[in-house]
């Protein structure tokens, strides 16, 4: 993953006090991010407050899935900002201070995580479904194909998140993907539906149209299966 022009992102976690001294171009409650350029290397350097992240860790630990609860509720962090920083801390490599880099990542449930975040997605697809044949009804062609190829992005993110695959953007969904079905050759079916509407000629309306009708019970029917015996509403 990355190009020629990507940059190199660095990550601090640094004790509340002096999280709260430290000078940066964008300041959020959790998270400062500022930006340095070494010997040519653009840097982005985002600085993490270390009560965020343990609080967090704690409740990760303790999560449990309550029926009653609306999901996006679960937990008491900002879901983007969250995501990213599991993601990165994940695949991350330590630089400085390793005993407490591994302290803090051994405490953190990500099987907790992926569990929660799989659900989460899993609780947009009715929503975009209804919009995808309400579209449909309307004639309405290229927003049913937005959205039909954003339930497509949807099931690829609760299928990574169900293998303990993180990924924190859309760019890289595709990618992280692609690169899982070569290795452990499941979810073709799914791969041959992203060729169809991702790669092929979609330009006629009615063979859009038509596509999109017929795929939709099968992507659904598919993810169904790809989940076992977990019970769906869709």
């Amino acid at each position: 993953m990355g190009n020629i022009y990507s940059d190199l992102d660095v990550f601090i976690i640094r004790e509340s006090n002096y999280f709260e001294n430290t000078n940066a171009e964008y300041i959020e409650k959790e998270r400062k991010t500022f930006f340095i350029n070494l010997n040519n290397i653009n840097l982005d350097v985002e600085v993490f407050n270390k009560d965020y992240v343990l609080n967090l860790s704690n409740e990760l630990k303790e999560l449990k899935i309550n029926k009653d609860v609306r999901i996006q509720n679960i937990i008491s962090y900002d879901f983007k900002m969250t995501n990213e920083f599991l993601n990165r801390f994940l695949y991350s490599i330590c630089i400085k201070n390793e005993h407490l880099y591994i302290d803090i990542k051994n405490n953190i449930s990500y099987d907790n995580f992926f569990e929660y975040k799989k659900l989460l997605k899993l609780s947009l697809i009715d929503g975009v479904k209804l919009d995808i044949t309400g579209n449909l009804s309307k004639s309405e062609i290229d927003t049913a194909l937005y959205q039909f190829r954003n339930l497509i992005f949807i099931i690829f993110e609760i299928i990574l998140s169900k293998e303990k695959i993180s990924v924190d953007r859309d760019k890289w969904i595709i990618l992280k993907f692609m690169n899982f079905i070569k290795i452990e050759n499941k979810y073709n079916n799914f791969y041959k539906i992203y060729l169809d509407f991702f790669r092929k000629d979609l330009s006629n309306e009615n063979e859009c149209s038509e596509r999109i009708k017929n795929s939709l019970p099968i992507v659904l029917r598919e993810l169904e299966k790809s989940l076992f015996d977990e019970e769906l509403s869709i």
